[in-house]
C-alpha cells in the first residue's frame, strides 16, 4: 500500500471525462447544462463548490488529456462554471479531465477563458493561495494490473482511519474520491496565501512531510 501527498499545484484528477468546443463566449448567454442528462454534472458542481468555496470568486483550471500520446492536451481558465460544466460533458467518457484543486490567479484567464484551448497550463510558480492538500492510496501491485476487490478494500481502510486520525486532530472532515486502483482524501483548509518564494517553499514542504 502507498500513499503519497500531493503538495504541487498541478492538476488532480477528478472523475471526470472529455470533448468540445474551444470558442469563448459571454456568461450571459451561456445554457446550462445541469439539466442535460448523461454525466452528473451536480455532483461536478458540489465537488468544485467544495475545494474552491464561492464558484464566482474563483478561477479553476480544467485539463483535458487525451489517453494515448500524440493528442493534444487542452487547457482552459474558468471563472463562470456553466462553461466549464460543458466542457466536462462534451469530453466525458472519451479523454482524461483534471481540474485543478487549488484556485488559479486571475491572470491566468487571458490564456483561454471560460473555454478550452491548447494554451500554457499553470506551473507551481503561477499558484498564489493553497486550499487542500491530498492524500491518494494505492494498493501495491505490479505495474499494469488493476487492483483486486480486496485491495481495494484495504485502501478504503487505511483512507478510514487516516480521515479518523485526522478529524481526531480537530480538521474537518475530508472529500474521498475512488481513484479506479484505489482511493484519495482531499483535506480542505481556509486560503494560505502564498507571500512569496521562501512561503512558497516552506509550505511545499509542509505539505510533503505527509507523503511516505
Amino acid at each position: 500500500m502507498t500513499t503519497t501527498t500531493t503538495a504541487t499545484p498541478a492538476p488532480e484528477a477528478t472523475g471526470m471525462g472529455t470533448g468540445g468546443g474551444n470558442g469563448s463566449a459571454s456568461s450571459s448567454a451561456a445554457p446550462d447544462p445541469r439539466a442535460q442528462g448523461g454525466l452528473d454534472l451536480a455532483t461536478v458542481s458540489a465537488a468544485l463548490k467544495l475545494l474552491h468555496g464561492d464558484i464566482k470568486g474563483s478561477v479553476i483550471e480544467l485539463r483535458i488529456i487525451p489517453p494515448r500520446r500524440g493528442g493534444n492536451t487542452l487547457d482552459g481558465y474558468f471563472e463562470d462554471i456553466k462553461y466549464l460544466l460543458l466542457e466536462v460533458r462534451a469530453y466525458d467518457g472519451r479523454q482524461q479531465i483534471y481540474a485543478g484543486i487549488h484556485p488559479r490567479p486571475a491572470r491566468l484567464l487571458s490564456r483561454a477563458k471560460n473555454h478550452l484551448a491548447r494554451a500554457e497550463g499553470a506551473k507551481q510558480m503561477d499558484i498564489e493561495d493553497v486550499t487542500a492538500f491530498v492524500v491518494d492510496i494505492d494498493p501495491v501491485r505490479p505495474k499494469g494490473e488493476a487492483a483486486t476487490d480486496a485491495e481495494l478494500a484495504l485502501a478504503m481502510r487505511v483512507a478510514e482511519q487516516i480521515r479518523n486520525d485526522f478529524i481526531a486532530m480537530g480538521w474537518p472532515g475530508p472529500i474521498r474520491v475512488m481513484s479506479g486502483n484505489g482511493t484519495h482524501i482531499v483535506f480542505c483548509f481556509p486560503p494560505v496565501h502564498i507571500r512569496d518564494d521562501a512561503h512558497r517553499a516552506e509550505v511545499a514542504a509542509m505539505l510533503l512531510a505527509f507523503e511516505s
